[in-house]
């Protein structure tokens, strides 16, 4: 998410800049330091160097997405690409296993595995399969940026839902809120001018859509946090003051609306 924001601000041509990529970036690397992830540099590389191939693969794959080709012509190049991965990949596994037979060892318990416990993994493929079409697809119909933000979204929402709070996943939790915070703001301030200038009906669906998503989800957000807090309040307050000067509460935040 941050990378992205970085790379639009460099390469993009961004107008509206704010703190809280930063934010987010900090929180992050903070949470990763407290729960020792620099140890993975020794025990187990594989996780950074696979953390460090998502995040740029998403990125260079989407940004290919060229809308002047032909879309299917474009989704099958991207897939004999991939096809063509299987062909480096297996000369990679022959010469890793030349030098050393563990590698060989894995390979063959892959293949002398059962039956069943492969087409356990087949849905895992498929859905995999779907989502990589999905990506190639709303890269070329809306645009490069709105996918990374997508999927780094879905991404940050499975794993704060599979780490909960505990063991700093909480400002895990934060970068994500300032990142759509951040996002919700650039469109907001984007609204506005388009809306000065008269061009609001041009304005992109998918961003139309997405800002509504946010505000909806951030109004709920707001309302059961209000919900959880005034109602202890009220209770606490009228078992204080005496009865004639009980007090009500709305059930909903009422602010000031302005003159309109």
């Amino acid at each position: 998410f941050a990378v992205e924001d970085f790379v639009e601000l460099l390469f993009g041509g961004r107008r509206h800049w704010s703190w809280h990529p930063a934010l987010s970036a900090s929180s992050v690397g903070l949470g990763l330091y407290l729960r020792g992830t620099l140890h993975l540099v020794t025990v187990a590389p594989e996780h950074l160097v696979g953390a460090g191939l998502i995040t740029l693969g998403a990125l260079f794959v989407v940004h290919c997405m060229d809308k002047s080709i032909d879309r299917n012509l474009l989704v099958n190049m991207v897939f004999s690409g991939i096809r063509l991965t299987y062909f480096f990949n297996a000369i990679a596994v022959y010469l890793l296993s030349t030098r050393d037979p563990a590698v060989w060892r894995v390979v063959w318990s892959f293949w002398t595995s059962s039956w069943w416990s492969l087409l356990k993994t087949f849905p895992v493929v498929v859905s995999a399969a779907w989502v990589l079409s999905r990506i190639f697809d709303y890269s070329w119909s809306t645009s490069p940026s709105w996918v990374v933000r997508l999927l780094a979204n879905c991404l940050g929402a499975g794993a704060g839902l599979m780490g909960g709070m505990s063991h700093y996943c909480w400002l895990s939790w934060i970068a994500w809120l300032a990142q759509n915070s951040s996002t919700a703001i650039r469109y907001r301030k984007r609204d506005d001018e388009v809306t000065a200038d008269g061009m609001y009906i041009n304005r992109e669906h998918h961003l139309v859509g997405t800002r509504c998503v946010w505000d909806t989800f951030r109004s709920a957000f707001l309302a059961l946090a209000w919900a959880i807090i005034h109602k202890p309040c009220l209770i606490l307050v009228n078992f204080v003051l005496p009865q004639e000067l009980c007090v009500v509460s709305k059930t909903l935040p009422i602010f000031d609306l302005g003159d309109t």
